[in-house]
């Protein structure tokens, strides 16, 4: 076949691309809800994460002596983040000192369907020669099954982005947990419990 007979071939299969482009445009696909491989994930709303965090806290006792520990450390539910894929459920909640902000109060948990597999708790701070690795309150001693700490979870999910994602945010203050990850979110365009499910779960 001659180049001139060639040129129609290759014009025709950019538009098919483009018409494919356009097609998942409209579907809403996106790149971030998996593939034919990879089972879809679905980050909840916040109701809906709200409302799954009542059902643990109402179905596991130790949810509530962690509760308890943050309540007598003076910190306060704050907010809570949850993914689900299949019977696989990332979740996190957030508290927060109404008196300093230089730590933050974190609860993690996996869950396994409806059943509560895994949970790291404490309250964080930083410091300026080592942001990337915290100092940590450790949480209450309840039943679980993870071998990580809090500490090097954080440090897991902050590292992962690496130079990908750098936190390069206005305002921000990297000595303080909260902007920290209020950064990372916006520096990664989806919230914390996605950067943990995608690279550290």
């Amino acid at each position: 076949m001659t180049l001139a007979g060639r040129r129609p071939c290759g014009v025709s299969l950019l538009v098919m691309l483009l018409l494919m482009h356009c097609s998942c445009a409209k579907s809403g696909m996106s790149p971030f809800q998996g593939s034919k491989t990879k089972p879809e994930y679905l980050i909840l709303s916040d109701e809906q994460a709200d409302e799954l965090f009542r059902g643990i806290r109402s179905s596991n006792a130790d949810i509530g002596v962690t509760q308890q520990f943050f309540k007598d450390n003076s910190f306060y539910f704050k907010r809570v983040q949850a993914l689900r894929q299949e019977s696989r459920v990332a979740c996190i909640a957030f508290y927060e000192s109404r008196a300093e902000r230089e730590r933050l109060g974190m609860l993690v948990m996996k869950l396994r369907g409806d059943d509560l597999v895994e949970t790291m708790s404490g309250i964080l701070w930083l410091t300026p020669r080592n942001p990337s690795f915290p100092n940590e309150i450790e949480g209450p001693r309840v039943t679980s099954s993870s071998t990580m700490s809090l500490s090097a979870w954080w440090s897991c999910v902050f590292n992962s982005i690496g130079m990908q994602y750098p936190l390069r945010c206005r305002d921000y203050n990297p000595d303080i947990p909260s902007d920290k990850v209020a950064c990372l979110e916006e520096s990664y365009g989806l919230p914390m419990v996605y950067v943990w499910f995608r690279h550290c779960y």
